[in-house]
């Protein structure tokens, strides 16, 4: 399943927000 769906009409800004996300999942989870 997915666990959210972005949307973005400038492509600097999904650019970014690719960069966030693969960072944030390399953190790992924060509480289990």
């Amino acid at each position: 399943g997915r666990k959210f769906i972005g949307i973005e009409i400038e492509e600097k800004y999904f650019d970014i927000a690719c960069e966030r996300i693969t960072a944030a999942y390399a953190q790992g989870r924060l509480f289990e």
